[in-house]
């Protein structure tokens, strides 16, 4: 059997040290999100200056979005746009929001919005009660 070690005690955080009841790992629990992400399949494009990129889009919350890209068009972007710098997102069926990217990989791009939180949260909601298809009788 295994005995508890007090000499962890001194190199773990106190809230580091318990699992949350969402699990975790042994010392860190998971990080929660301040908006959850939905997967909805739309497509828009990217603007910085005179750059426009299309993309598609992976995920989504009122916070952000994951964008794929086309590998050579994200090359193009990044000659354009830098991490934190402003863009403009245009999703046809959501909007037109100022974006900040905070991360872009291959050929996916994570982007941070700057505005239009409470729309694409009131969007998200809407689409995803659409979804919700009525439960069939037996």
């Amino acid at each position: 059997m295994l005995a508890y070690s007090s000499r962890l005690k001194k190199f773990a955080p106190e809230k580091a040290r318990g699992v949350g009841a969402k699990g975790g790992g042994m010392f860190w629990t998971l990080r929660r999100r301040q908006h959850p992400r939905f997967e909805i399949p739309l497509e828009g494009v990217v603007r910085k200056g005179e750059k426009t990129v299309p993309f598609r889009l992976r995920n989504i919350s009122a916070g952000g979005a994951l964008i794929e890209i086309d590998s050579a068009d994200l090359f193009e972007l990044n000659a354009h746009l830098r991490i934190g710098h402003s863009a403009t997102m245009e999703i046809p069926d959501i909007g037109t929001f100022k974006a900040r990217p905070t991360r872009m990989h291959w050929k996916f791009a994570g982007f941070s919005f700057e505005n239009g939180n409470a729309e694409i949260g009131a969007f998200i909601k809407h689409w995803t009660e659409a979804q919700v298809q009525p439960a069939r009788p037996n």
